[in-house]
């Protein structure tokens, strides 16, 4: 009996997990097409700052959502003798490993449909010394709303990690 909830469970954190990457790479996409159609260089704010508010605060919220059911994985690591330190920082990486897969394959997707609708619309959307500008800004962005929804995380999660054993999983329910 026992297994068959191991194995509902592990079904069930696989499909948030496969949830939120998907969610993430589908607003990465979205934020690589517009930062290639739109962006012009860090002298245009115009859309330099909305571009950066909805990165720095969509990333996150994507990432927090895998914490948000987090109190029954917290309350079994906490019954197997886990340190508070070592649940936050489980979670720190799993949400770190997640926003990196979902950002890269995320930009991947924007690039190749950038590309597509250049082609269609017969102007060069991308070329090479902005594409690299570009990328690496685009990159570090993402990479901060990783970094920020992680840290968010982390501190959900360091604040249910000091709940007991029993709260946390009775409270899961």
């Amino acid at each position: 009996m026992s297994v068959w909830f191991a194995f509902k469970d592990f079904k069930t954190k696989i499909f948030q997990v496969k949830m939120v990457i998907t969610v993430t790479a589908l607003l990465t996409a979205n934020f690589t097409l517009i930062f290639f159609m739109l962006y012009k260089g860090l002298n245009n704010l115009q859309t330099f700052i909305p571009l950066l508010t909805l990165i720095v605060l969509a990333l996150p919220v994507t990432l927090y959502h895998l914490t948000g059911k987090a109190s029954s994985y917290i309350g079994i690591l906490k019954a197997l003798g886990a340190k508070k330190s070592t649940i936050v920082s489980v979670f720190f990486l799993e949400l770190i490993l997640v926003g990196i897969v979902g950002v890269l394959s995320g930009i991947f997707i924007g690039i190749t449909f950038s590309l597509i609708f250049s082609f269609l619309i017969n102007k060069s959307l991308i070329d090479g010394l902005v594409l690299a500008e570009n990328l690496i800004v685009l990159l570090i962005l993402c990479m901060l709303g990783v970094l920020v929804g992680a840290l968010t995380g982390a501190f959900s999660t360091w604040k249910k990690s000091s709940k007991t054993v029993v709260e946390s999983l009775v409270q899961s329910k």
